[in-house]
Protein backbone atom coordinates (compact mmCIF):
# COMPACT_ATOMS: atom_id res chain seq x y z
CA UNK A 1 0.00 0.00 0.00
CA UNK A 2 2.94 2.41 1.08
CA UNK A 3 4.36 1.60 -2.39
CA UNK A 4 1.09 2.43 -4.30
CA UNK A 5 0.99 5.62 -2.83
CA UNK A 6 4.48 6.21 -3.07
CA UNK A 7 4.54 5.57 -6.98
CA UNK A 8 1.55 8.15 -7.03
CA UNK A 9 3.78 10.54 -5.30
CA UNK A 10 6.21 10.33 -7.52
CA UNK A 11 4.36 10.33 -10.54
CA UNK A 12 3.09 13.89 -9.55
CA UNK A 13 6.54 14.99 -8.63
CA UNK A 14 7.49 13.67 -12.15
CA UNK A 15 4.96 16.13 -13.64
CA UNK A 16 6.28 19.04 -11.42
CA UNK A 17 9.57 18.47 -12.00
CA UNK A 18 8.68 18.26 -16.08
CA UNK A 19 7.52 21.97 -15.76
CA UNK A 20 10.68 22.59 -13.70
CA UNK A 21 9.80 25.59 -11.86
CA UNK A 22 12.88 25.25 -10.27
CA UNK A 23 15.72 22.70 -10.07
CA UNK A 24 16.45 20.01 -7.65
CA UNK A 25 18.43 20.21 -4.73
CA UNK A 26 20.78 17.02 -4.23
CA UNK A 27 20.84 17.56 -1.27
CA UNK A 28 18.39 15.96 1.33
CA UNK A 29 15.22 18.70 2.55
CA UNK A 30 15.74 20.14 6.09
CA UNK A 31 13.08 20.79 8.15
CA UNK A 32 9.33 19.79 7.86
CA UNK A 33 7.97 22.57 5.22
CA UNK A 34 5.86 21.45 2.20
CA UNK A 35 8.83 21.26 0.08
CA UNK A 36 9.39 22.55 -3.83
CA UNK A 37 7.21 20.10 -4.98
CA UNK A 38 4.41 21.48 -3.44
CA UNK A 39 5.12 25.05 -5.14
CA UNK A 40 5.79 22.92 -7.92
CA UNK A 41 2.33 21.68 -7.91
CA UNK A 42 0.52 24.66 -6.96
CA UNK A 43 2.03 26.40 -10.26
CA UNK A 44 0.36 23.55 -12.30
CA UNK A 45 -2.92 24.22 -10.91
CA UNK A 46 -2.08 28.07 -12.25
CA UNK A 47 -1.67 27.14 -15.73
CA UNK A 48 -5.10 26.42 -15.95
CA UNK A 49 -4.42 23.09 -18.27
CA UNK A 50 -7.44 21.51 -20.38
CA UNK A 51 -8.53 17.94 -19.98
CA UNK A 52 -6.54 17.04 -23.38
CA UNK A 53 -3.49 18.88 -21.79
CA UNK A 54 -3.58 16.81 -18.78
CA UNK A 55 -4.18 13.76 -21.02
CA UNK A 56 -1.56 14.20 -22.63
CA UNK A 57 0.51 15.21 -20.04
CA UNK A 58 -0.75 11.84 -18.33
CA UNK A 59 0.69 9.83 -20.80
CA UNK A 60 4.11 11.09 -21.06
CA UNK A 61 4.46 10.87 -17.20
CA UNK A 62 3.51 7.31 -17.72
CA UNK A 63 5.51 6.74 -20.37
CA UNK A 64 8.43 7.86 -18.24
CA UNK A 65 7.69 6.16 -15.04
CA UNK A 66 7.89 3.11 -17.50
CA UNK A 67 10.77 3.80 -19.08
CA UNK A 68 12.67 4.74 -15.82
CA UNK A 69 11.34 2.26 -13.28
CA UNK A 70 13.97 0.70 -12.06
CA UNK A 71 15.80 3.78 -11.65
CA UNK A 72 13.36 5.46 -9.86
CA UNK A 73 13.32 2.69 -7.61
CA UNK A 74 17.28 3.19 -6.92
CA UNK A 75 16.77 6.21 -6.42
CA UNK A 76 14.01 5.57 -3.87
CA UNK A 77 15.81 2.83 -2.01
CA UNK A 78 19.16 5.28 -2.15
CA UNK A 79 17.22 7.88 -0.40
CA UNK A 80 16.06 5.34 2.24
CA UNK A 81 19.46 4.30 2.78
CA UNK A 82 20.60 7.92 2.98
CA UNK A 83 17.62 8.87 5.93
CA UNK A 84 18.79 5.68 8.02
CA UNK A 85 22.26 6.44 7.79
CA UNK A 86 21.82 10.08 8.91
CA UNK A 87 19.97 8.93 11.74
CA UNK A 88 22.14 6.88 13.33
CA UNK A 89 24.51 9.46 12.72
CA UNK A 90 26.71 8.23 9.92
CA UNK A 91 27.69 11.32 8.42
CA UNK A 92 30.03 9.63 6.10
CA UNK A 93 27.98 7.20 4.80
CA UNK A 94 24.84 9.33 4.01
CA UNK A 95 27.61 11.79 2.25
CA UNK A 96 28.34 8.46 0.03
CA UNK A 97 25.05 7.78 -0.80
CA UNK A 98 24.16 11.32 -1.23
CA UNK A 99 27.08 10.63 -4.39
CA UNK A 100 25.50 7.94 -5.47
CA UNK A 101 21.88 9.72 -5.59
CA UNK A 102 23.48 12.40 -7.14
CA UNK A 103 25.06 10.06 -10.29
CA UNK A 104 21.74 8.62 -10.97
CA UNK A 105 19.86 11.87 -11.04
CA UNK A 106 22.60 13.44 -12.97
CA UNK A 107 22.24 9.77 -15.41
CA UNK A 108 18.43 10.70 -15.45
CA UNK A 109 18.89 14.17 -16.64
CA UNK A 110 18.65 13.65 -20.03
CA UNK A 111 15.07 11.61 -19.88
CA UNK A 112 13.89 14.47 -17.47
CA UNK A 113 15.01 17.20 -20.00
CA UNK A 114 12.89 15.18 -22.87
CA UNK A 115 10.13 14.94 -20.11
CA UNK A 116 10.58 18.69 -19.58
CA UNK A 117 10.29 19.96 -23.41
CA UNK A 118 7.35 17.31 -24.71
CA UNK A 119 5.24 18.97 -21.75
CA UNK A 120 6.51 22.58 -22.90
CA UNK A 121 5.46 21.51 -26.29
CA UNK A 122 1.74 20.76 -25.14
CA UNK A 123 1.34 24.31 -23.34
CA UNK A 124 0.49 26.76 -25.30
CA UNK A 125 2.43 29.86 -25.77
CA UNK A 126 0.27 31.90 -23.16
CA UNK A 127 1.12 28.80 -20.66
CA UNK A 128 4.70 28.91 -21.22
CA UNK A 129 5.07 32.66 -21.01
CA UNK A 130 3.36 32.69 -17.34
CA UNK A 131 5.19 29.25 -16.62
CA UNK A 132 8.49 31.54 -17.26
CA UNK A 133 6.79 34.24 -15.12
CA UNK A 134 6.18 31.71 -12.01
CA UNK A 135 9.63 30.42 -12.35
CA UNK A 136 11.19 33.87 -11.90
CA UNK A 137 8.89 34.78 -9.39
CA UNK A 138 9.67 31.71 -7.23
CA UNK A 139 13.55 32.51 -8.04
CA UNK A 140 13.40 35.60 -6.36
CA UNK A 141 11.39 34.35 -3.38
CA UNK A 142 13.92 31.94 -2.63
CA UNK A 143 16.26 34.49 -3.16
CA UNK A 144 14.73 36.44 -0.79
CA UNK A 145 14.19 33.22 1.50
CA UNK A 146 18.21 32.81 1.56
CA UNK A 147 18.38 36.24 2.60
CA UNK A 148 16.29 36.11 5.37
CA UNK A 149 13.44 37.24 4.01
CA UNK A 150 12.01 40.26 2.74
CA UNK A 151 13.26 43.87 4.04
CA UNK A 152 15.62 42.11 5.93
CA UNK A 153 19.36 42.56 5.16
CA UNK A 154 21.46 40.00 3.30
CA UNK A 155 23.91 37.22 5.18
Amino acid sequence: MKTKAFFSSLALAVIALALAVVTVNAQPRRGQGQGPGHARMKALEKLNLTQAQKDQITSLRDAFKTANQSSIEEITSLREQMREKMKSGDKEGAKAIREQLKAKREAMKPAREKLHQDVLAILTQEQRDQLAKMKEEMKERRKDHRRGGKGKPGR
